[in-house]
């Protein structure tokens, strides 16, 4: 399967479908959006994403490179102008709606983008509220996960262990275009 994966920020990649990419074999393209340039971090995390890409296996078809502002929204109008032309997947893999495990805005923004351009195409992190596909890596591939998340994004790793150690489970679920408007708009 052709997949693609579209993050807000460098290591969203690793965090969220890291345990996938190491274990199932498919090809995997990953458009990230924003250039992670909170707290003047933008050169080590592109250069993370960088080492990423080689490490967990993946094509960086396109760095669009927003600034990472947490109190602004992206904007879903420019997000959707650079999705349209991306088409030949077979699976797009995005955020939750609800943006992930702390309500993050920019990846609000980046699933509805992607559910308004690919509709039921799309397959949401991690929304334990529906229906998901229950995906658990093996062991090894958690442990490997870990292992190179630590490597890569140490900072990021650092700060997020408490959330992530329980992320064997790294599932996904398809929504509807209208109910993830609804979420989106709430």
């Amino acid at each position: 399967m052709n997949i693609l994966i579209v993050v807000a920020h460098p290591d969203d990649e690793a965090f969220l479908f890291g345990g996938r990419m190491l274990e199932l074999d498919h090809k995997y393209d990953v458009l990230v959006f924003t250039k992670g340039n909170w707290h003047n971090n933008e050169l080590p995390r592109l250069n993370a994403l960088l080492k990423s890409s080689k490490l967990f296996n993946f094509n960086i078809i396109k760095l669009d490179l927003f600034d990472d502002d947490f109190n602004q929204h992206l904007s879903v109008k420019k997000l959707i102008n650079k999705l349209k032309d991306l088409y030949g997947y077979d699976q797009v893999w995005t955020h939750s709606p609800f943006g992930d495990y702390h309500n993050h805005k920019h990846h609000s923004d980046v699933a509805y983008a992607c559910s308004q351009t690919f509709g039921f195409n799309v397959r949401y992190f991690g929304l334990k509220h529906v229906f998901t596909d229950n995906w658990k890596m093996s062991g090894n591939t958690y442990n490997k996960k870990i292992k190179l998340l630590e490597k890569i994004y140490y900072k990021e790793y650092l700060k997020f262990s408490k959330i992530f150690q329980n992320y064997i489970f790294e599932e996904i679920c398809c929504l509807g275009p209208s109910e993830v408007s609804m979420i989106y708009l709430l």
